[in-house]
């Protein structure tokens, strides 16, 4: 990753990125860093979430970004009063570090969350699709809520650094399901 890549989306007073609203399809987030410096070795957190897809949001992909030092979860899937969002998929981002020594710079809540939301799609059955998820503060995936059902978790790296043997620890759990019906 480099600031040259995409946007420096930081500093914001909500969620870095929104995704809203049930009319809201096929909305790619792609190579973007978010939640930190154009260096990349810094927080400028914003406030909230870094990426939040809520209210319907559907077939939406968050992609090769560098998601850290937000105050909020660094991905967060969540249903609310205005619908559910459904069939996303967050796959080969670095999630709670930076990208240039892959050290912690955690976002305040977990990697990814996951709630109340079917159908998500978090990493994917090759190499390439995996997330780098390690150094937040929270869990490094949580999945919660009955309404879940279909949630896949695939080709992640949870907790370490990409090199072998190298951990960089979540603040709780590694992965967390609470009342889904999931695939790991």
């Amino acid at each position: 990753y480099t600031a040259a890549d995409g946007n420096v989306i930081s500093g914001n007073g909500g969620a870095g990125v929104l995704i809203s609203g049930s009319a809201t399809t096929r909305v790619s987030v792609v190579l973007n860093t978010i939640g930190t410096a154009p260096s990349l070795r810094g927080p400028i957190p914003n406030s909230g979430d870094g990426v939040l897809l809520t209210d319907g949001a559907h077939d939406c992909i968050v992609d090769m970004n560098l998601i850290s030092g937000n105050r909020g979860h660094g991905v967060r899937i969540a249903a609310d009063d205005g619908g559910i969002p459904r069939d996303n998929a967050v796959q080969s981002n670095t999630i709670g570090t930076d990208a240039p020594s892959g050290r912690a710079l955690p976002n305040a809540g977990c990697g990814i969350s996951v709630e109340h939301s079917p159908g998500n799609r978090i990493g994917g059955l090759g190499a390439f699709y995996g997330n780098l998820i390690s150094g937040n503060v929270g869990e490094g995936i949580s999945v919660s809520g009955q309404e879940c059902i279909g949630t896949t978790i695939h080709g992640k790296l949870v907790g370490r650094h990409r090199t072998p043997n190298k951990p960089i620890p979540n603040g709780i759990n590694f992965i967390a399901l609470a009342h889904a019906r999931n695939t790991i």
